[in-house]
């Protein structure tokens, strides 16, 4: 079980923590300008934002909207149980597999993420997740059962 810690009390999840990335760049959360405030919660908690802007490393929860008016395959991300960014609709669908095997177990996808900006030339924050592709993702899920 991880725990996503926020000021005033702990979010628990019973998440599984998905596989990084190896050979492959980030995937680049989507809609991070809707959120801006709730990453601002986050930066500040971990000592900024700073001039220069920040980096920081989290963990977020990859979370299913079936019901999603606008997307039926949406995943939202999450950190300290507030939604902070989604993934594309490319990245959602590629993922599917792995969200669904996941929720079959009543599990909640989690991954390391880090969030960067907030400096002069970038002043709004973005949201880049440390996740394998989605066939390595459920190849280890299936392997670990």
């Amino acid at each position: 079980m991880l725990k996503f810690l926020r000021r005033e009390k702990t979010h628990e999840v019973d998440a599984v923590l998905l596989k990084p990335r190896r050979s492959r760049g980030f995937v680049e959360a989507v809609g991070e300008a809707s959120y801006q405030n709730e990453l601002l919660e986050v930066v500040k908690a971990h000592g900024g934002p700073s001039r220069d802007g920040v980096k920081i490393e989290v963990h977020v929860a990859l979370v299913s909207e079936p019901k999603n008016k606008h997307d039926r395959n949406a995943v939202s991300i999450q950190l300290e149980g507030k939604k902070v960014a989604y993934l594309s609709r490319d990245d959602a669908i590629e993922y599917q597999s792995v969200i669904q095997h996941l929720d079959q177990l009543n599990r909640t996808g989690a991954c390391r993420a880090f969030i960067f900006g907030g400096s002069k030339d970038k002043p709004n924050y973005g949201v880049f997740l440390d996740l394998a592709s989605a066939d390595e993702c459920l190849s280890e899920l299936l392997s670990n059962q």
